[in-house]
């Protein structure tokens, strides 16, 4: 065998593992968050507290958890298009199943929030994430 020979194969064998998972750290902030719910006559915008929100989400594209503001249980799933993070969790409190989704854009990194929680209360945000 050559030297050229073996670095090819060494480089080949290599090439694959370096494209598989991606670790993703994301920013991902808002200014205002819109409420409804069931026994509001018309939905509400809050502006944020600070000058902005945000949620950090963490998840890796090889996997199929995640974790946001490091609460775990969180599905991760992707399309060509977007990633998606998901939660249901047992509301205990008002006795129903709390409802969280995160859908983030690849092209551009922009984001849509919705969460929901019984009876009908319905909080959604968007905005912009960043690596980090």
């Amino acid at each position: 065998m050559t030297k050229t020979f073996v670095w090819s194969l060494l480089v080949s064998g290599l090439l694959p593992s370096l494209a598989q998972a991606e670790p993703m750290n994301l920013r991902c902030s808002y200014t205002e968050a819109s409420y409804s719910a069931a026994y509001m006559k018309q939905p509400e915008s809050r502006k944020c507290p600070q000058t902005r929100c945000y949620y950090d989400l963490r998840f890796d594209t090889e996997q199929t958890q995640a974790t946001v503001n490091q609460a775990e249980g969180y599905q991760f799933s992707q399309s060509d298009e977007q990633y998606k993070l998901y939660r249901e969790m047992e509301n205990p409190i008002v006795e129903g199943i709390d409802k969280s989704a995160f859908l983030i854009n690849k092209s551009d990194l922009s984001y849509r929030s919705r969460k929901s929680t019984p009876p009908d209360v319905v909080i959604e945000t968007s905005g912009q994430c960043e690596a980090f």
